[in-house]
């Protein structure tokens, strides 16, 4: 057999090792690398399904807004209410979780930029309010809230949530990470849907 031909074998055989390694295992690890459109970046998460954002971890459905997003107003406090899905085995990690907030302010289809990291915060079970018991998870709520700073309204105007445990979730909303989930929101579509739990 010569070198090219065993070349390639050995390498075929180190990709297959690799797919099985990082393809899901039975519903317990999914990669979630966010829904915003390009020229937004992707990012990874290996979601181990222990702690996610909402009702659905495959779904953009945990954050929600004080006010409708066309009515932001520079100045403006603007309060998120977010949901954490959290498995009866682990109630909650010890070390608590991580949440972060990206907004593209400047509509350049990134979250590069500074400022466009609108919330950093920690959370522990203390700080959490226990919503509900569903499907045999627990959901808690949670309170944070931003500023909103002087921008346009034109281009892309997308945010990224990102929700992680054991470790910070990045700087930026398009490094990948091993643990937690990523949401994406279109907040130029706004809307009622995004507006929930005013009275949180």
């Amino acid at each position: 057999m010569t070198r090219n031909k065993m070349f390639v074998l050995l390498a075929g055989a180190l990709f297959f090792a690799l797919l099985m390694f990082l393809s899901p295992a039975k519903g317990e690890t999914m990669i979630d690398v966010g829904s915003a459109p390009a020229p937004y970046p992707e990012a990874a998460v290996f979601n181990q399904e222990y702690e996610f954002l909402g009702q659905d971890a495959c779904a953009d459905d945990g954050v929600f807004f004080s006010h409708d997003t066309e009515e932001w107003k520079a100045g403006e406090q603007i309060d998120v209410i977010w949901l954490l899905n959290t498995t009866t085995k682990r109630k909650f990690y010890p070390q608590g979780v991580y949440f972060r907030v990206y907004i593209d302010w400047n509509h350049d289809g990134d979250w590069n930029d500074p400022g466009e990291m609108a919330i950093n915060s920690f959370k522990d079970e203390t700080k959490g309010k226990y919503l509900a018991m569903l499907k045999g998870r627990r959901v808690t709520g949670f309170k944070d809230s931003f500023t909103v700073p002087v921008h346009t309204h034109e281009g892309p105007f997308w945010a990224r949530a990102w929700v992680s445990y054991g470790y910070p979730s990045p700087v930026f909303g398009d490094i990948s990470t091993a643990f937690g989930e990523i949401e994406d929101y279109n907040l130029l579509e706004g809307g009622e849907e995004m507006v929930r739990f005013k009275e949180f």
